[in-house]
């Protein structure tokens, strides 16, 4: 099962977000996720949003994210990263831009946030690799969306939100990951949010899940380095 790592790019300062990044593969992620900040970071939680406007205000020129993580790539090759980014973003930055960063820095996948149809289309057309969003609530709309992606991710919630409601048979991880591959989804299933603890790994990979997405949890521990790595390393243990 794969480790992936959080990386608020930007924050504390962009330099000190690539050295981090840099600290997450040398700990033991297997991959990392780095978000691009976005002018209203409405759909995260108070922590990762708070990461995301410091990071803006103290560098609101988007090329300067794209040429950073860009360099990141090049000098970590073998980096299996993925780029999270909201819609308006992208739009800001401009599509042709933005494929021309995506395809030359290698990234694996592209997580989209508040992405449109239109804007969806353009991307899986260009031969972008996305991901499909899904939750506790096992939508038969979200379903069918993650069955019509061709190649990318799943994403699965796997801490239900409090306003979710459950589809009966699916109150657990595992039994989430069951229903999705009974009803047809091949593609890898990553689960997230609020996994912190290697615990709540080892549950996640004897689910049958893919990989993890690590967060906040690790952002928290950015002024403790020795501790930052120690906790990776032990995560990584836990997918073992």
């Amino acid at each position: 099962m794969n480790l992936i790592g959080y990386l608020s790019c930007g924050y504390p300062s962009l330099e000190e977000s690539m050295r981090f990044a840099g600290i997450y593969l040398e700990a033991g992620c297997d991959g990392i996720e780095m978000s691009i900040p976005p002018v209203d970071p409405k759909y995260e939680p108070d922590h990762i949003a708070a990461s995301m406007r410091v990071a803006l205000s103290k560098c609101s020129d988007y090329n300067l994210y794209l040429e950073s993580i860009q360099s990141f790539q090049k000098q970590n090759p073998a980096a299996y990263t993925m780029n999270l980014i909201y819609g308006e973003t992208l739009r800001l930055i401009g599509i042709e831009k933005y494929l021309e960063f995506y395809f030359a820095s290698g990234m694996a996948h592209l997580l989209g946030v508040n992405f449109d149809a239109e804007l969806t289309a353009e991307m899986e057309q260009a031969g972008v690799s996305m991901s499909a969003t899904i939750d506790f609530g096992m939508t038969e709309s979200r379903i069918q969306n993650a069955l019509r992606l061709k190649k990318g991710l799943i994403y699965l919630a796997a801490t239900p939100a409090p306003t979710t409601i459950i589809r009966e048979g699916c109150d657990t991880t595992k039994k989430c990951i069951e229903y999705l591959r009974n009803r047809g989804i091949t593609l890898p299933i990553y689960c997230g949010v609020g996994i912190r603890t290697p615990e709540q790994v080892s549950e996640m990979k004897s689910a049958g899940a893919d990989g993890g997405f690590i967060g906040g949890s690790l952002l928290n521990q950015y002024d403790d380095e020795k501790g930052l790595f120690t906790t990776i390393q032990e995560l990584k243990k836990a997918t073992k």
